[in-house]
């Protein structure tokens, strides 16, 4: 009878321990299910979630927990994420959804330089509210000018957490 017993706790044990461990998986899960559905996912918990290469293009997750969440590759052009918390995540590669024309004139005295680049991502990622369609940004000094051109469609990041977060060049936000 005692062995019976052992055996019965044993296995209710060995339930109880799944549940707590793979419970917040099926969570997590529908919550994924939920955001690439409905393109809404407000205040949610998806900390540690995979989403890489995921087509989030659109989707507001304002004040969503994304700590830790795998962001790599992902495209979140006109993304809420306002107040969100990214920290520690994994934005490597992600498209922010903002298009950069640079225009580089630099001058010295027996030489000019003259340089035009379109980058799908400007980096850094500004802090600010990016949601904006164009941005303008002039800076010059006695050896010539550079204009940047930011071209609409960028996540919303203001007010994010992105302490210790990798950004879509690889480096690690402060």
């Amino acid at each position: 009878m005692a062995v019976k017993k052992l055996a019965i706790a044993t296995v209710l044990i060995t339930f109880g321990i799944a549940a707590v461990i793979y419970t917040p998986i099926f969570l997590k899960q529908g919550r994924v299910r939920q955001l690439l559905q409905t393109k809404q996912c407000v205040g949610c918990n998806l900390q540690g979630a995979n989403l890489e290469g995921l087509d989030l293009r659109g989707v507001n997750l304002e004040g969503a927990n994304l700590r830790q969440a795998n962001l790599e590759r992902v495209k979140l052009a006109n993304a809420n994420l306002q107040s969100s918390n990214l920290e520690a995540a994994n934005l490597k590669q992600a498209d922010v959804g903002c298009t950069a024309i640079r225009f580089n004139l630099r001058s010295q005295p027996d030489s000019t330089n003259v340089s035009l680049s379109v980058e799908a991502s400007p980096t850094p990622i500004p802090s600010d509210n990016s949601n904006t369609i164009l941005g303008l940004d002039l800076q010059t000094n006695e050896q010539g000018a550079t204009l940047d051109l930011n071209v609409g469609g960028c996540a919303n990041l203001e007010n994010a957490n992105l302490a210790g977060a990798t950004l879509p060049d690889g480096s690690i936000h402060p």
